[in-house]
């Protein structure tokens, strides 16, 4: 079970029974969506083609069905297909067409293939057998240009690992923009070489609450001290979360 699997049961708290759920039941609702006979099976041997244009998101779609990299392949003739095409103004839209025997993606521009992707990892995680999707053609586009959502790490820190887990869960619903609240009072949580006392002192306070905290006097820790609370991103954890 990898890392968004986990999050989506545990965090949304799927239940899974032995009926197929219908491939329209997606978050968000998709603008249009229409239910088809069939299912098409994630099997090993699967083929995925994408112009250079999608092939970064065709290796996402290969990482996240436990394809492996081996799965792309440069003929027209894979069971999954991305389509650049022109007829999409919204750079974030795509058309999605799942077959019993062929899964062709089609969008103008990566973030509309992204968010195709994302609709089959969720539509997947849906299912009681995860090797069978649902048939169906989907359209859609988001209404809000933004869709963001907000982690306040200052107030409470959270480690780098819990942070891509954030990130990921974003992207499965669709949301564009993360909001990373880096510094306030109750703590400085990036590497500034610097300014190396923003770090060694003012990442770590006396409280594990910053509203005991607030009401303590509000002082700060040395990095290192036994009850200090906090932390702080390097520069590489910087960086690594961004390319994330």
């Amino acid at each position: 079970m990898n890392r968004i699997t986990f999050l989506f049961v545990w965090l949304l708290g799927v239940t899974i029974s032995h009926a197929q759920i219908a491939p329209c039941e997606l978050i968000p609702k998709p603008l249009h969506c229409i239910e088809k006979p069939g299912v098409f099976e994630i099997h090993p041997a699967i083929k995925i083609y994408a112009p250079p244009k999608f092939a970064d998101v065709a290796l996402l779609l290969s990482e996240q069905l436990n394809l492996g990299n081996n799965a792309l392949t440069q003929s027209h003739s894979a069971q999954i297909v991305f389509q650049v095409t022109s007829d999409m103004q919204n750079p974030e839209a795509y058309r999605l067409t799942i077959e019993p025997t062929r899964v062709v993606i089609s969008a103008s521009d990566k973030r509309g293939a992204l968010h195709a992707v994302f609709t089959l990892v969720q539509l997947q995680l849906l299912q009681p057998d995860l090797t069978k999707l649902p048939c169906a053609e989907i359209a859609d586009a988001p209404r809000f240009a933004y869709r963001g959502m907000h982690l306040d790490v200052s107030r409470n820190f959270f480690p780098v690992s819990f942070i891509k887990l954030y990130i990921d869960l974003m992207a499965l619903y669709k949301y564009n923009t993360f909001h990373w609240h880096l510094t306030d009072g109750p703590g400085w949580r990036l590497e500034i070489m610097k300014y190396p006392e923003l770090t060694s002192k003012a990442a770590f306070r006396t409280h594990k609450t910053w509203k005991e905290w607030w009401n303590s006097g509000r002082k700060y820790s040395n990095e290192g001290d036994p009850m200090a609370y906090g932390g702080y991103y390097t520069q590489n954890d910087a960086r690594e979360i961004v390319i994330h």
